[in-house]
């Protein structure tokens, strides 16, 4: 796995813990589960006390999805922020600016290029191997590839994303130390959904809670776009709007908004609307005040 920016810090390495439950997909309906998830995700992260504690909380839903590490970085920073998030030795990424991977890093060009499919890292492999002649890209693509063997990473799932806010497109990836390729993409393609939940829970909270170590100092006054699961309880909290009117101004159906509200308050762990609006604004999930 590679991490193209600033010097690591790594977050504490015993299995963290929280009191957030292992997240999971109901199989009756699933977009509410996935909801609820979210919400849960933001509900869990937005209480971390400090930037180490964030790093623990994500690294502690990491552990019980069955992996060891994860990263997170901007690609479009044009400086070092102050502690990437990443649970990588600490001499990865040091080492990979030294030897200068990131010229001809295809995985950067990948993503700032704007493409948000995911893949594995070993896809990149199977590209060189498949190459008809080896140019110098694909060569220094395979030492990358060496590189990450050599700390005893065989494969990472790489998720590109475009930046909640500030500037983007992000990265937010996972592998395991040790770990055999077949057993990782086993892993990974058990819980594909919830890392993807994770990864934008990571961004949109780091950034508007943590902004020093996640954007560069142009970007700090952008935060402005609210996650999809907390759209809804957002503008019923800065307007004087029904439900209807409310569904009607994000486009969605009332029956969508309807879904949303349940999974709200299943998260949230209240039994009305009213209740879940205040505890999404107390717990600091929505900003009430106007853009």
């Amino acid at each position: 796995m590679t991490e193209p920016t600033g010097p690591t810090t790594s977050a504490p390495r015993d299995n963290a813990k929280t009191d957030m439950p292992k997240p999971q997909l109901a199989q009756d309906d699933a977009s509410i589960a996935a909801t609820i998830d979210q919400i849960a995700f933001y509900r869990d992260l937005t209480s971390a006390k400090d930037m180490s504690d964030f790093m623990t909380r994500i690294l502690g839903v990491v552990n019980r999805l069955g992996f060891s590490d994860y990263s997170f970085a901007r690609l479009a920073l044009k400086e070092d922020v102050e502690r990437p998030v990443t649970t990588l030795p600490e001499e990865m990424p040091k080492n990979y600016r030294e030897e200068a991977f990131y010229e001809h890093d295809m995985l950067l060009d990948y993503v700032a290029g704007g493409n948000t499919a995911p893949l594995f890292q070993s896809q990149i492999g199977k590209s060189i191997d498949q190459a008809p002649f080896l140019t110098e890209t694909y060569k220094r693509n395979r030492d990358i590839l060496n590189f990450n063997w050599s700390f005893g990473y065989n494969d990472s799932y790489l998720i590109p994303m475009h930046a909640h806010n500030g500037g983007g497109p992000v990265l937010f990836s996972i592998t395991s130390k040790d770990m055999k390729i077949e057993e990782f993409q086993r892993r990974t393609n058990l819980c594909k959904p919830v890392l993807h939940l994770l990864g934008e829970a990571v961004d949109y909270i780091g950034t508007t809670k943590f902004p020093r170590f996640f954007l560069g100092h142009a970007d700090q006054r952008d935060i402005v776009i609210t996650p999809r699961p907390l759209l809804l309880l957002s503008a019923l909290a800065r307007e004087d709007l029904t439900l209807k009117e409310a569904a009607d101004k994000l486009g969605i159906s009332i029956d969508t908004a309807n879904k949303h509200i349940a999974a709200a308050k299943r998260a949230l762990g209240v039994n009305t609307q009213a209740a879940a609006i205040y505890g999404a604004i107390k717990e600091g999930l929505i900003n009430v005040e106007s853009d």
